[in-house]
């Protein structure tokens, strides 16, 4: 990105970039999509303010040791979460922070694994698969989630859940 643009054409870049290709295959349908951006200059200072303890009630241990203190692969931790949720059509509301895991392959490709409620909601809509992806450049750390099923599609009550 060109330090010459502007921070909405910088976000609008990092997402064009950022979105999975193909986002789904001919067999897939999108149940649910949540986007979320890191602000990387907030972050640190939240960081800097709770330590040890503002991270640890974001993120699993073993989610902590993977990037020791690398600020970005953090933050994009953090937003792929809240990208997840939001492709859950839930929020954080009945489903904690440590239910939903970002998992990185051997070969840097992360993926989702869901706990407890997060996985009993993921179920509910008939979620299959999730797919996720996540890039951080400049102050920004951004992550897309996109929640998938193969089956024919149904409807869908106030609170998400299929009918």
């Amino acid at each position: 990105m060109s330090s010459r643009t502007s921070p909405p054409q910088q976000l609008t870049e990092l997402l064009e970039r950022t979105l999975p290709r193909p986002l789904l295959t001919a067999s897939s349908l999108p149940v649910g999509v949540g986007v979320d951006v890191v602000d990387l200059d907030s972050f640190e200072r939240q960081l800097h303010v709770g330590g040890e303890r503002f991270l640890a009630r974001l993120l699993i241990p073993t989610e902590i040791e993977h990037f020791d203190g690398r600020l970005a692969q953090l933050a994009t931790r953090v937003a792929a979460k809240e990208a997840v949720v939001k492709a859950l059509r839930c929020g954080f509301r009945g489903v904690g922070w440590h239910e939903v895991e970002i998992v990185t392959a051997a070969n840097g490709a992360p993926s989702v694994r869901l706990h407890r409620r997060a996985a009993a909601k993921a179920a509910r809509l008939g979620i299959e698969r999730l797919h996720l992806s996540l890039a951080h450049e400049g102050r920004l750390a951004v992550a897309i989630a996109i929640a998938a099923t193969t089956s024919q599609p149904h409807a869908v009550g106030a609170g998400g859940e299929r009918k």
